[in-house]
C-alpha cells in the first residue's frame, strides 16, 4: 500500500473509531442505558480493583459509585459532535492535499531548488502570448535545459524544450542550433507559439534592430550600439562631411537604415558604406559578436512552435521535468 492509501485508511479508521465512541457514549434516548452501564461499571470498578462501597444512612455499606450519589450523566449535543466531525474532515482534507502535492513532485530532480518556474502569461488563448518564465538561481552551476519537458498534470499535454541559437543571423540564413545552457541568474521565456524568426534564440547587444522588423512577446530589449558613437569610433568619414554627421546624429538606436531611405541615397559614398557596415542587425552582429559581453547573461526566447494554447486558464498544474523525467519545479493555480 502506498503512502496515499495508508493515510486514507488511517483517516477512515479514525472516523470509525470516532463514531464508535459516539455510539458508546450515548445520545438522547440512550442516556438511561448509558447511566445504567456506567453505574454497573462503577460498582465493580476497573479490572484488577475491588468494588467501591459507600456508607449508607443506617451506617451500613452498599455497593455503588463512590464519587457521587445519583450524579447526572454528561452527554454531548448533536451540534458538538457535528463540529468535531467537521474538524476531523478538515484535518483529513488538509492531509490529503499534502499527500497529493508530495506525489506530484516525485521523483525529485537533482535540479530541484536550483531554478524558478513562474506562471507569467500561461492560459492566454493566443499561443504567441502564452508563456512561462524559467530563471536559474544565483550561486549554482550553469544548467543545460534542452531535452527538459513541461507537462500539464491535468490534461497530460507535454512539450519538450528545444535547442536554440546563441547568435541569431537574420535574412534567410540557416542558423545552427545547440543545447541551451542557462547561466546563474539567467532567464528564459518558454513561449507556446511560433518564433517570429523561425528559431529559439538568445538576445544580444544588437537585438533591438529586430524590433522594427518582427513582433515579439514579451518584447526584446532595445539594445544597440549608439550610431553616433559608432561613427566616431569606426568610420573614416571626413569631419567636413556635415550631411553624414547630421544624418547619423538624427538616427535613434536600433533604427535600420538602407537604400529605401530617400535621404540615404544623397549621402556620400563613404557615409553610405559606414551605414551599411554598422547600422542594421546583421552588420551589427558581424561587427560586435566577438565581444565577450555580446550576449552575456541576456534572456533566451524559447518557442514550442504550437498553433494553439497549451496551458489551462484555470485549475492547472504544470510540472517542469528534467531529461530523466524527474520533477524540477511545479506551478499550481486554480
Amino acid at each position: 500500500m502506498g503512502e496515499k492509501g495508508f493515510f486514507i485508511l488511517f483517516a477512515i479508521l479514525l472516523i470509525a473509531m470516532f463514531m464508535v465512541g459516539i455510539n458508546g457514549g450515548g445520545l438522547g434516548n440512550n442516556a438511561s442505558s448509558t447511566a445504567a452501564s456506567t453505574t454497573k461499571m462503577s460498582t465493580f470498578g476497573t479490572v484488577g480493583q475491588a468494588p467501591a462501597f459507600s456508607q449508607g444512612a443506617s451506617g451500613g455499606y452498599s455497593s455503588g459509585p463512590a464519587y457521587a450519589n445519583n450524579a447526572p450523566i454528561q452527554t454531548r449535543s448533536n451540534r458538538e459532535i457535528q463540529a468535531e466531525l467537521e474538524d476531523l474532515y478538515d484535518e483529513f482534507w488538509e492531509l490529503q492535499q499534502k499527500v497529493d502535492s508530495y506525489e506530484r513532485r516525485q521523483p525529485v530532480s537533482r535540479y530541484t531548488g536550483q531554478v524558478q518556474l513562474i506562471r507569467a502569461s500561461s492560459g492566454n488563448t493566443n499561443p504567441e502570448r502564452e508563456y512561462l518564465t524559467l530563471t536559474v538561481n544565483q550561486g549554482v552551476k550553469p544548467i543545460n535545459i534542452s531535452h527538459w519537458y513541461l507537462e500539464s498534470y491535468v490534461t497530460e499535454k507535454r512539450v519538450g524544450i528545444p535547442n536554440g541559437t546563441e547568435i541569431y543571423k537574420d535574412g534567410g540564413v540557416i542558423n545552427k542550433t545547440s543545447s541551451i545552457v542557462l547561466e546563474p541568474g539567467q532567464r528564459a521565456y518558454l513561449i507556446t507559439g511560433e518564433s517570429p524568426v523561425n528559431v529559439s534564440f538568445q538576445e544580444n547587444m544588437c537585438i533591438g534592430y529586430l524590433r522594427s522588423e518582427e513582433q515579439f512577446y514579451p518584447n526584446v530589449s532595445r539594445n544597440c550600439p549608439a550610431p553616433r558613437e559608432l561613427l566616431q569610433r569606426y568610420s573614416n568619414v571626413e569631419l567636413d562631411d556635415d550631411s553624414c554627421y547630421d544624418f547619423i546624429e538624427r538616427q535613434w538606436g536600433c533604427n535600420t537604415v538602407d537604400d529605401t531611405n530617400a535621404e540615404f541615397k544623397e549621402l556620400s559614398g563613404t557615409c553610405r558604406k559606414f551605414i551599411d557596415k554598422y547600422l542594421n542587425y546583421n552588420s551589427c552582429v558581424d561587427a560586435f559578436s566577438w565581444r565577450t559581453d555580446f550576449e552575456k547573461d541576456d534572456d533566451w526566447y524559447i518557442y514550442f512552435e504550437r498553433d494553439e494554447e497549451i496551458w489551462r486558464e484555470k485549475r492547472e498544474i504544470i510540472r517542469l521535468l528534467d531529461e530523466y523525467d524527474a520533477v524540477v519545479a511545479v506551478i499550481e493555480y486554480y
